[in-house]
């Protein structure tokens, strides 16, 4: 890729993310001023895209921003998925219009998963097995109260039902998730994942092809010195920076 190419990579990921308006502008940190924090997040996430990855993980991308620019943050990670890319995050507390955006999810209660599918296709899952909320709830806070073993406001199935007309403990009520899990979508996920299994002469034509692109070491390491060098720099060494004094006010 020649230099031409590679500038007009990033002119594609900064109007893909959103970024013209601060294309200019330095990213900034804890000393000096910058770029808004959604801004900081989607910076973060041009520099992952940057190389074309097939795979996105993002750890809790939606932390520290306001609901709009979470919103908008999600928004540019559907478009990025439907580019072609899987992108896989964990996120905590998403407002319901933002949990309708999700294609999959996976529902980890205490380390084990208790659902594994469509998202849209989840509430009807849980209404199978008797969960049913008794008032209007966000999916995603009916989907955390269900992980936690909290079930105020939730209906229980009668299998779950101690003599005293409610479960015995959150323990109990995650531990029935766990084995309907097993019980139910388990096995129709390892037929699945079978089905999608590639042959080894597929998997090992895909490892020949990223081992032609894929850069030495050495090089590697030099590229990425070189960049850190040109980020921190301007940051700690810019000359309004060394003069500045601050306010013992």
């Amino acid at each position: 890729m020649n230099r031409q190419q590679k500038c007009a990579r990033v002119e594609m990921i900064i109007k893909e993310l959103g970024l013209e308006r601060c294309r200019h502008t330095r990213v900034g940190g804890g000393f000096v001023k910058g770029i808004s924090g959604g801004e900081r997040k989607r910076t973060s996430i041009g520099y992952e895209i940057l190389v074309n990855p097939s795979l996105l993980l993002l750890d809790e991308p939606t932390s520290g921003l306001d609901s709009t620019s979470a919103n908008k943050l999600l928004q540019i990670l559907q478009k990025v998925a439907k580019a072609g890319r899987t992108v896989i995050t964990t996120i905590h507390q998403p407002s319901s219009r933002m949990y309708h955006m999700f294609d999959k999810l996976l529902l980890i209660s205490e380390g084990y998963p208790v659902y594994y599918g469509k998202a849209r296709e989840s509430m009807e899952y849980f209404s199978s097995l008797r969960f049913i909320p008794e008032i209007a709830m966000n999916p995603a806070e009916f989907l955390i109260d269900l992980a936690t073993g909290q079930l105020n406001d939730i209906s229980v199935p009668e299998g779950l039902l101690a003599s005293q007309g409610a479960p015995d403990s959150d323990r109990d009520v995650i531990k029935y998730l766990q084995l309907k899990y097993k019980a139910q979508l388990e096995p129709k996920e390892k037929v699945e994942n079978h089905r999608n299994t590639k042959s080894p002469e597929q998997l090992q034509l895909a490892i020949q092809v990223k081992k032609d692109w894929t850069l030495s070491w050495w090089e590697q390491f030099r590229i990425i010195c070189k960049r850190t060098f040109k980020e921190r720099h301007r940051d700690y060494f810019n000359k309004p920076s060394l003069v500045e004094i601050p306010d013992r006010n």
